[in-house]
């Protein structure tokens, strides 16, 4: 607001309480409690032409170089508080990545052992009597005899 705005201001306050002060003495509340209500409506609208031109007069502009520190600092006080909740989405995503490998392996194993099945003889099956004797130096040796071709079935 201007300084030339102010006296058209305190105008239409002045105005303001004039109609107040009529409205209450038409509505006959001279002696009605209403009535200090009224006036103290009106003593607070007096107040503030007084206090307009208070803030008129200590309103200082701010300056090109006031305007770009303060959007500076805030502009630093940002950055550092977007690198610290990077940062702290960085830590939480990397626990989270880790705790979902971990439970897929741990899901794997168990659902591996869980349909595991049958395990299959894959050496070959045992064709008679383990034959064993004790070697010269030590030790005991034992032959197992082992199918590498089985025979025809029987019965079919």
């Amino acid at each position: 607001m201007t300084g030339g705005a102010a006296p058209d201001f305190a105008a239409r306050v002045g105005a303001a309480q004039a109609r107040l002060a009529e409205t209450a003495r038409r509505a006959g509340l001279g002696r009605d409690p209403y009535a200090e209500v009224i006036e103290a409506q009106s003593e607070a609208l007096g107040v503030l032409p007084a206090f307009l031109e208070a803030l008129e007069r200590v309103r200082q502009p701010w300056t090109q170089d006031e305007r770009r520190a303060a959007v500076r600092d805030a502009v630093g006080q940002m950055d550092r508080r977007m690198l610290r909740r990077w940062v702290q989405f960085n830590r939480a995503g990397i626990a989270l990545g880790v705790a979902a490998a971990l439970g897929f392996g741990v899901a794997c194993a168990a659902g591996g052992y869980w349909w595991r099945g049958e395990s299959a003889a894959v050496a070959g099956l045992v064709a008679g009597r383990t034959a064993c004797a004790d070697q010269p130096g030590g030790g005991t040796l034992c032959q197992i005899p082992v199918w590498t071709r089985l025979p025809p079935p029987q019965g079919r």
